[in-house]
């Protein structure tokens, strides 16, 4: 008995103090029935401000550990059938769509799979920075590109957990485990 309990304690041990399990982020949202508001979005660089006005939804996030991130886009059809095609922009510590060229990290128009992905890998993060993800379009109607607006999933992953503003804050993995052993002690203790 006191070999179990010794062996649960080390296994404790090793995982609250070594690596923590990190959770990647997938959520979703719709610019054509749900937009946080409108803007001029800026070009990928952060240079200059399009002259046509786009929708925009963003998200708010932090991130548990320092490290490199990826983020990436899916973008769906819009409720006429056709392609939107996003364009992401991560901003850190502030997001203010009247100043589009202030705070900006990162942008994406088309991913890997052309139209209707957005991708930004290996994106430096922070832990205690908060992080806005805007999901946005490339043009305002639908054009040749595509549509302006319409639903998306996002996903966030990197080394640390990603906790998303006004969404639940997961517990950690070690955590998980740790009480679950202690519960395994009781249970062990009334035996």
């Amino acid at each position: 008995m006191t070999g179990l309990l010794k062996g649960i304690a080390a296994i404790c041990v090793l995982v609250v103090t070594g690596a923590a399990f990190a959770d990647s982020v997938t959520y979703t949202g719709n610019t054509e029935t749900s937009a946080d508001g409108s803007w001029m979005r800026p070009d990928a660089d952060f240079m200059m401000i399009d002259t046509d006005t786009v929708l925009y939804s963003v998200q708010s996030f932090n991130v548990t550990a320092d490290g490199l991130y990826d983020i990436t886009s899916i973008q769906g059809l819009d409720s006429n059938g056709t392609q939107f095609d996003g364009f992401i922009f991560l901003y850190a510590s502030s997001f203010d769509p009247m100043d589009q060229l202030s705070n900006g990290v990162a942008a994406d128009d088309d991913g890997a799979g052309g139209t209707g992905t957005s991708d930004m890998l290996n994106v430096s993060l922070a832990a205690g920075t908060t992080y806005f993800l805007v999901t946005s379009a490339f043009d305002p109607a639908n054009t040749a590109f595509g549509s302006g607006s319409g639903p998306f999933s996002n996903t966030i992953d990197g080394p640390g957990d990603v906790l998303l503003d006004g969404a639940p804050v997961p517990l950690p993995a070690a955590l998980w485990l740790m009480l679950s052993a202690v519960a395994g002690l009781r249970l062990i203790r009334r035996t």
